[in-house]
This record gives structure tokens, C-alpha cells and sequence, in this order.
């Protein structure tokens, strides 16, 4: 009790500081994919979306009344083949927009709820498997994990994708005991395994190490074939997945990378997992995680099969995505929050290598690892690492320094930047697409939005010839130019 009493503190605390990180920012672009979504609005436009169907007559009013309708469940067939992810999280968080809003905490309490439930349940699981000693020590790398810090205040699937995966991940490890498929732990493991691909679909790949875990141990065992029952329950929605993939005839993934290249991103991925957000890991950052692996193999020099499921489990894991990104022609073993479910069997290694550890290098290590973590979350809390897409910034800069009724908007065609800006802006600008020609026989003042996402096909889709003789007005994620 003593033990939960301080958790809870402690949780309470993470909380508050997580919920004044949440409303620090507005919403960025995938999370206004999220907003717009659970009001059943096309946030991009093509034939037959909600901007289409508004012929031109785009102003920021216009598409905060539109904003203001509920069209969800009319209009969930469209938007869940639009959005191309599973549809659990977006009910669930529906559910959650009813009772708490669509506001920036609104939204992102739903994550950081999660994320939560998250901490407290690795907490219990840890407690249980090495006492409370062990599991304490366990839980300092997760409440300084900046990677968590940052997408437990996310309005996207991530943290319920994790908590999901922690919760199969405890009834596996029930279940793998006795293998008895006619036990609550199996029905469980079954139906968060089922939950967590239809929040994910690279909950799959962790799904698949878990096999992989058990394949080299029981090999073909009928009783492990039997754990993967949640892919009988997931096949149904197969049928959709090709309407999804076929909506986007280019998906900002596309290409994929050779063999090695692949492997390199996939390791920067993980380590940078454990430091920080992107891949640009300093040398200091880089030398921890080599001391720190090779402390870990020291450890369990003599525990062979441990090892041997702790390197295999991780290739494996490496070369699922690796040959889904070759089938399919993506590179999305470069984008590391893909699989972020993969910091679960990183945590739980830091358990068993703390308790079988002794004297005081693991406190050492520990310690420099908290204190690098520790910083890079004051980074993030401060906005100097990782700030999110200004989209209310812009709009508070276009409504300070404009008029309304002298002043058109023009934005990238894709539209997701029209209702992100239309839900911050306080004057009714009239807005136009960059593909809408019908600027430039216009009388009024001209200001361009170019969202810069950093991917070579969301980029330069302005009217070049025209920005080129404006100011470059820079704001993160966004350029605006005057």
C-alpha cells in the first residue's frame, strides 16, 4: 500500500507537468488529422472531401461551423480509409472528446491518461517479477524518458498502442507458464493483442517478437501456434486495408532503403529512443548506449539463452519491418515511433540486468543515464527540442498583422494547414488553394502558407513565382510568406 501511495504521488506529479506541456502548443498536423477526424471532416482535400464539397467558399469561419458539427459516425467509412490506421483509438478518444473536449488538453489527456496507466502497470509487473527494490529502480529510465515524455502528450494512437502492448505483454508472460489456452491470462493476452493492431498495425511486429520468443524455446508447439489466434480475429479487417493503401497513391514513406542503410536507422532509431526524439545522437549519448549494452552482456554472460533471445528478438524484430518496407516499397524502418512498442522489452531488460546486477556500477549507470534523460525532457518542456508545428503561432501572427477583409490566405493544396489554421485564427480570412489559380486575378493582399514537413513529397506546392518575390517569414513546420 505504501508503495502505491507513493506511485500515485508520483504519477500525480508527471501529470501536472505533463498536461502544462500539453497546452503549451497547438495542435500540429498529424493531430489535426486526429481533430478533424473525430468531427468527420476530410482534413485533406480530394474528390468528395469536406473542402470539396464547400466549392471555393473557404473562409475561416466557414470551416470553424463546420468544425463546430459533429459528422462522425455518418462519415467514419470515409475517414477511417482516409486516415489509413486502425479505427480503436479514434472511437475510444471520441468517447473521451465528450466528457473532456477538443481542445489541445482535451485531446491530449486521452494520451497522457495512457500513458499513465502505462507507467503503473510496468510498475506492478516489475514489482511482481523482481521486487520492490528492483521495480522502483525500473521505473526511473520511464518517468525521465523524454520519448515518452513527449508522445504521452500526443493526440495520436502511440501511448494507447503502448499501454495495449504492456497489458498483452503481462498476460504473455502469465500464459507462456503453463501454455493452457483454456485460461483467463490466454483470453486476455488474445484480446489486447486484437486491440493493440487494431490501434497499430506495427503492433504486429511486436506481437511477431513475442512469437519469435517463444519459437526458440517451444519451437512449432501446437499451444504457441494457439497465441496467435488474434490473427484469425484481425483478418476480417484485411478487406480494408487495401482501400486504405489504395487512397494514397503516394504515401510520404515511399522508397525504400537498402539492407544496410536500414540497419543503421533502425539501431540510431532505438538509441534515440532512449535519449532523445530524432536520430542527431551526440557522441557522449552514443558511448552510454554502447557501455550500457555492453554491461548488459556482461551481466548475462552466463544466461546464453537469454542473450540469444535478447539479440534474435531485435533482429527479428528489425527484419519484419525490413522486409515489409522491401514488399512494400517504404522506409519506414527509419521512423523510430513506428516502433516504439519495441521500449517495453527494452525497459523489462533494464529490469533483469538491474536485479541481477551488483555493487554500485549499476547505480552509476543509472545515474548518468537519468541525468541525460532528465535533460533532454527540460529541452522538450521548454520547447527548444522537438517544438511542435506553429500552426496557432502563425495564425496569431496573421491575425495581428492583417485584415481580414484585404487579405487572402493562400495554402498548400493538400488542406490539412486550412483547418489547422482556421481553428486559430480570430478574423474571418477568406482562404484559396495553392493549386486554385484564382489568386492571382485577385485585388487583395496575398500571403502564402508553405507547410514544410520535412518529407520530399509534401514539399513545393506554392506558386513559386509568386513567393519568390515575397518575405520568408519562418515559423516551425511553417513558412509564411508577405
Amino acid at each position: 500500500m505504501k508503495n502505491r501511495i507513493w506511485l500515485c504521488i508520483l504519477l500525480s506529479i508527471y501529470f501536472l507537468v505533463s498536461a502544462s506541456y500539453s497546452k503549451k502548443q497547438g495542435f500540429w498536423h498529424d493531430e489535426i488529422y486526429t481533430m478533424t477526424f473525430l468531427q468527420g471532416i476530410s482534413a485533406y482535400n480530394f474528390e468528395g472531401s469536406t473542402l470539396d464539397e464547400m466549392n471555393g467558399n473557404v473562409t475561416s469561419y466557414n470551416c470553424k461551423g463546420v468544425l463546430s458539427k459533429d459528422y462522425f459516425l455518418e462519415n467514419f467509412k470515409l475517414q477511417i480509409l482516409h486516415e489509413g490506421h486502425p479505427p480503436v483509438y479514434f472511437i475510444l478518444l471520441k468517447a473521451w472528446s465528450e466528457v473532456f473536449g477538443n481542445d489541445e488538453l482535451g485531446l491530449r489527456s486521452f494520451s497522457l491518461f495512457c500513458g499513465l496507466g502505462f507507467i503503473f502497470l510496468f510498475f506492478t509487473l516489475a514489482e511482481r517479477k523482481f521486487g520492490s527494490r528492483t521495480a522502483w529502480f525500473s521505473l526511473i529510465p520511464l518517468f525521465f524518458s523524454p520519448y515518452l515524455f513527449y508522445y504521452f502528450s500526443e493526440a495520436r494512437m502511440y501511448s494507447l498502442g503502448m499501454l495495449f502492448a504492456l497489458l498483452t505483454f503481462k498476460y504473455w508472460i502469465n500464459w507462456r507458464v503453463e501454455l493452457n489456452y483454456f485460461s483467463k491470462e490466454y483470453f486476455l493476452m488474445i484480446f489486447f493483442s486484437t486491440m493493440l493492431i487494431f490501434t497499430h498495425y506495427y503492433g504486429l511486429f511486436f506481437l511477431g517478437s513475442l512469437f519469435f520468443i517463444d519459437f526458440i524455446k517451444h519451437k512449432l508447439n501446437p499451444r504457441i501456434l494457439l497465441s496467435q489466434f488474434y490473427l484469425v480475429l484481425f483478418s476480417p479487417w484485411l478487406l480494408v486495408i487495401p482501400h486504405q493503401t489504395n487512397f494514397h497513391k503516394i504515401h510520404w514513406t515511399d522508397g525504400s532503403l537498402p539492407f544496410g542503410e536500414s540497419l543503421i536507422g533502425f539501431f540510431e532509431g532505438v538509441v534515440s529512443m532512449i535519449f532523445t526524439l530524432q536520430g542527431d545522437l551526440n557522441y557522449f549519448e552514443l558511448s552510454i548506449s554502447l557501455v550500457a549494452i555492453a554491461t548488459s552482456f556482461y551481466v548475462l554472460r552466463k544466461e546464453r539463452l537469454m542473450l540469444k533471445i535478447i539479440v534474435g528478438t531485435y533482429l527479428f524484430y528489425f527484419m519484419e519491418v525490413f522486409v515489409f518496407d522491401w514488399v512494400t516499397n517504404h522506409h519506414t524502418i527509419t521512423v523510430n515511433r513506428y516502433y516504439i512498442f519495441l521500449l517495453i522489452l527494452f525497459y523489462w531488460l533494464i529490469a533483469v540486468v538491474f536485479d541481477a546486477t551488483k555493487g554500485k556500477f549499476r547505480y552509476l549507470l543509472l545515474g548518468i543515464f537519468t541525468l541525460l534523460s532528465i535533460h533532454s525532457c527540460v529541452e522538450i518542456y521548454s520547447l527548444r527540442m522537438a517544438p511542435k508545428q506553429m500552426m496557432r503561432e502563425v495564425a496569431n501572427y496573421i491575425d495581428s498583422k492583417f485584415e481580414s477583409e484585404s487579405t487572402l490566405v493562400v495554402v498548400e493544396p493538400d488542406g490539412v494547414a486550412v483547418w489547422g489554421l482556421s481553428l486559430y485564427l480570430h478574423s474571418d480570412f477568406e482562404m484559396l488553394s495553392a493549386d486554385d489559380l484564382k489568386f492571382s486575378a485577385t485585388n487583395k493582399r496575398i500571403i502564402f502558407i508553405d507547410e514544410i514537413l520535412g518529407d520530399k513529397i509534401s514539399e513545393n506546392h506554392l506558386n513559386h513565382e509568386e513567393q519568390s518575390r515575397m518575405k520568408a517569414v519562418p515559423f516551425v513546420g511553417l513558412i509564411l510568406y508577405e
